[in-house]
């Protein structure tokens, strides 16, 4: 690879943490909030990708345009941004006044507008119309205070004439929005009143309107688990307004944009917060105003019925959702049960002599029928946070933020389309596969997951280990090595998902902080923490082969040589030894300063990199025991200030983890800190620090921020957000106080444990991808198959352009047209070029390329051969490619070595895929032409077996 250019591709590690989950509007595409990211499962293909933005906080609300065009997220800060989905642009990032609680954000079903509850204030929003980033492209259209707490869910209704609120405050309230816009008054109306409607016992969680093209009923949840079926009805005046026909098409307002039209402008709004102080004056006030002016509420509500929707002995419901064509209600509930229910069939079906009835003799008229519960299904003991419904009704998308767990249930058949789960503490350690398709993590919660790095699923779940695994490993392509705190090293199949052997040292039972294979596979070795020794078996048989004592401190890491069976241990006591492991050769002492952490050798085995506590990396010779160079990463690695920290942050750090790249001219290295360092040692004796990679600008995480705000400080130097300080109406506020109470007294709670550092860091073979564990989850970054990263403007011309590159393709000067589209960098018209070059001609175009370009070339054909559009013709280039290569003598080349290797893995993944269907394809065409054999003497069409 020239250059170390990596980009964020992909966040693995967590499926789930907070805010709402979303469907697109084909019902395929699930969008999930994982702390200050998004994250989008595409349930059809199989795969999930992170969008390319990362907020200033925890996310706590998202929406989706109806178009799917927009993403509107807003964060724990209030901060506000526009993402452009089909370019994959942020257009507009803004702030808004108060919280936004995470039912509190919703788009018009027209999709001119968004209304925003922020605190107990009402906004309402203009979607910009264009789509790429502009100056000032929000336009508010009014601010309206007209509850009493904070505004926990919005609603629009199917014709975006009316908006509904529920609040803390135990109301909901209903909006005519056409009021609340310019260009709006009614004939002989001065003022028209939102509806408010009581009776509710709890917070109002849930609230939405029911009808097709016009509201007709209402359907309304509380945190106490209650359902309330309400019959709406619009004001008569309103809808004789709307049947005359206003600016309106298809419920999309036409808005004029004059200066009297305004019926509520800031300025009356904050006039009026004013004299809402008092509750009861309010009241009067408002009572007051009604009689003295021509005035009118804008609908009205009957209850028709209310009904229990808590299951299990569940204390609140959390979240709730309706889909109306199949008359489903979905809940989900605070003891982590979510249940299905089948909605009155009066509620859905418009009956207007029913309406009639209900309205005029309230107290003679029959309620609904009864809900009736479909489904049921415990998903965890912890709440359930989030519901959502696709636009078929087939799939339910169910979140519990507390776990990080993600279910997408499809209820008619009861089977899982989808579940995902990262680990439940925090992962500590990371590994590549051999052919890098695979990553295998462990985590403080026992577990061991194997995630697919194309699709960034996790495909399998080992959880045998009884207490924190510490270390994991691939010892072949399907073994996978887990060392743990509980004694045990266990060794799993990942073919075929299951611990085929389990390893345990001599008594009496020892903790093990580090495992690894040697490059044959054979032989398994492990560190012990307490017992200062490595323990050394055989992986065919299981047994101890020997028990290596030496060190005077726990043992926290080890490598095998990549070529012969030279074992490297470092350990506390300051110190690393290698060990000739098949041979009775006495080891080697590598003394240093401070407590060795970490090591690793260099792929060809000529160097081996040493991480100390004093923030230093030494480069040694392991053949010849001598210092070949070193790293002073102190500064480079210094952690950021922790909220609860009375002084300022340490100015130097360390490294937990390092690892070469593929090449071993390049060293990552990961820590305590924010930050993942990457430097070049293709020199040892000049090794230089090349980039910084942040691992998250969240500052829900501790340690973010090298200096905090005094603002943010108490008196006592401490941070207001580490103080434990929960809110008894905040939804969460159960599982909070439950986890203060398991808690120990002076320890941390896991709300704090969350803070930003790297755990592992891990090159693929291949080189061209390297992953992180971190506290957000298992980080990916790639150098892509995005070749154009390296494009390079000094090649431009005023003669390369598209149209030329056509021009010459056109003449059948394919030569000509491939170095105009390579210098001009649009991957897509290269890949039309070469699908248009004839393969007699592949010789002559190669021929004219200059070295420089070789990578960026065959990069993209390793892209095109893993999307798999024409295999046959994108091999036969690269054949032509690689005997060019030769040509010139450039196999050798190490720029080149990452992009072969890559190669290498996709033309064996296809190999793999080819050669059983072929092969299979073979047999059964053998069986064919075995049973079409024909009796001697019959005829068959004129035909005969002679």
């Amino acid at each position: 690879m020239g250059r170390f250019r990596y980009e964020f591709s992909n966040l693995c590690g967590s499926a789930h943490r907070g805010a709402n989950l979303i469907f697109s509007p084909d019902g395929k595409i699930l969008y999930s909030a994982v702390g200050g990211r998004i994250t989008t499962f595409d349930l059809v293909a199989a795969k999930s990708k992170t969008l390319p933005f990362e907020c200033r906080s925890d996310i706590s609300a998202l929406a989706l345009s109806p178009d799917g065009k927009f993403l509107l997220v807003v964060d724990l800060e209030r901060r506000t941004i526009l993402f452009n989905l089909l370019i994959g642009v942020t257009v507009q990032r803004f702030t808004v006044q108060n919280s936004v609680a995470t039912g509190a954000l919703a788009f018009s079903p027209c999709g001119r507008y968004f209304a925003i509850g922020t605190g107990r204030t009402l906004e309402l929003w203009k979607v910009p119309s264009s789509s790429l980033p502009e100056f000032a492209v929000f336009e508010r259209l009014c601010s309206m205070t007209h509850h009493r707490d904070s505004i926990l869910v919005i609603n629009w209704s199917p014709d975006s004439r009316y908006v509904v609120t529920g609040s803390r405050d135990l109301t909901s309230k209903v909006f005519y929005v056409r009021s609340l816009l310019a260009g709006s008054k009614v004939d002989g109306v001065s003022r028209i009143f939102p509806l408010t409607i009581f009776g509710h016992k709890d917070h109002v969680v849930f609230a939405k309107f029911i009808g097709n093209r016009t509201a007709h009923g209402l359907l309304t949840a509380t945190r106490d688990g209650t359902a309330y079926c309400w019959s709406f009805r619009e004001n008569e005046r309103l809808a004789q307004e709307r049947e005359k026909g206003w600016q309106e098409d298809k419920g999309n307002f036409a808005m004029q944009n004059t200066e009297d039209s305004v019926l509520f402008d800031d300025e009356e709004e904050e006039e009026e917060e004013e004299e809402e102080e008092d509750d009861d004056d309010d009241d009067d006030d408002e009572a007051s105003e009604r009689k003295g002016q021509n005035t009118l509420v804008c609908a009205d509500v009957r209850l028709s019925s209310k009904h229990n929707c808590k299951q299990g002995g569940a204390r609140h419901m959390l979240a709730a959702r309706v889909h109306e064509d199949l008359r489903l209600l979905v809940v989900g509930l605070s003891n982590g049960i979510f249940a299905l229910y089948e909605l009155p069939v009066e509620m859905t079906e418009r009956d207007k002599d029913y309406e009639r009835a209900l309205f005029d003799r309230p107290r003679t008229t029959a309620p609904y029928s009864e809900l009736v519960l479909l489904q049921s299904l415990s998903m965890s003991s912890d709440p359930i946070t989030t519901i959502t419904v696709n636009e078929t009704g087939e799939w339910l998308g169910v979140g519990v933020s507390s776990l990080g767990q993600l279910i997408v249930w499809e209820w008619r058949s009861e089977t899982h389309v989808l579940k995902q789960q990262g680990h439940l503490v925090g992962g500590t350690s990371l590994a590549f596969s051999p052919d890098g398709r695979a990553i295998v993590t462990g985590g403080e919660d026992g577990r061991v997951k194997i995630w697919a790095v194309q699709s960034g699923f996790c495909t399998v779940t080992f959880s045998e280990h009884d207490a924190a695994v510490t270390d994991v490993a691939f010892s072949k392509t399907d073994v996978v090595l887990s060392s743990s705190l509980d004694g045990t090293v266990r060794v799993y199949d990942a073919r075929r998902y299951r611990c085929f052997r389990v390893l345990v040292g001599p008594p009496p039972r020892r903790q093990f902080a580090s495992v690894t294979a040697d490059s044959a596979g054979e032989i398994v070795a492990a560190g012990c923490r307490d017992s200062f020794e490595v323990i050394v078996w055989s992986l065919r048989t299981g047994r101890v082969l020997d028990v290596i004592s030496g060190h005077t401190g726990p043992v926290s890491c080890l490598a095998f040589h990549p070529t012969r069976g030279q074992l490297a241990t470092g350990s506390w006591d300051a110190t690393v030894r290698l060990w000739e492991v098949y041979s009775d050769t006495a080891s080697e002492v590598l003394q240093h300063d401070k407590e060795v952490l970490a090591l690793t050798y260099r792929p060809d085995g000529k160097e081996l990199a040493v991480a100390t506590r004093n923030g230093e990396v030494t480069l040694w010779d392991p053949e010849n025991s001598r210092v070949k160079g070193s790293i002073d990463a102190g500064r480079d690695s210094a952690p950021g200030r922790l909220r609860d920290q009375r002084t300022v942050a340490a100015a130097k750090g360390f490294f937990r983890s390092i690892c070469y790249s593929g090449d071993g001219r390049f060293l990552l290295g990961g820590g305590d800190a924010n930050v993942i360092c990457g430097y070049t040692v293709a020199d040892s004796r000049e090794p230089a620090l090349i980039h910084r990679f942040e691992i998250s600008v969240n500052k829900s995480l501790d340690g973010v921020s090298r200096k905090i705000s005094t603002r943010e400080l108490t008196d006592a130097a401490v941070g207001k957000s580490a103080i434990e300080d929960l809110d008894e109406g905040a939804d969460d506020y159960e599982m909070q106080k439950r986890i203060l109470e398991r808690s120990l007294p002076g320890v941390e709670s896991d709300r704090m444990k969350r803070r930003a550092m790297a755990h592992c860091v891990r090159f693929s073979p291949t080189s061209r991808a390297w992953a992180a564990m971190t506290s957000e989850g298992l980080l990916l970054y790639s150098a892509g198959s995005k070749w154009t990263q390296s494009f390079d403007p000094t090649a431009l011309e005023v003669d390369i352009t598209a149209e030329a590159a056509e021009d010459a393709a056109a003449r059948s000067d394919y030569p000509l047209a491939i170095q105009i589209a390579i210098r001009y960098g649009d991957s897509k018209l290269l890949s039309d070029l070469i699908y248009r070059t004839p393969v007699e001609a592949f010789s002559s175009v190669l021929q004219g390329i200059e070295p420089q370009h070789f990578e960026k070339l065959l990069t993209l054909l390793v892209s095109r051969i893993e999307q798999r559009p024409y295999v046959g013709f994108d091999l036969e280039f690269t054949q032509a490619l690689l005997l060019e290569f030769g040509y010139r003598g450039l196999l050798g080349d190490l720029e080149l070595v990452s992009a072969i290797r890559a190669l290498q893995r996709s033309v064996s993944a296809h190999w793999d895929r080819l050669s059983g269907l072929c092969e299979s394809n073979g047999h059964k065409i053998d069986f064919i032409l075995s049973q079409c054999v024909l009796p001697k003497g019959e005829e068959v069409n004129g035909l005969s077996e002679t």
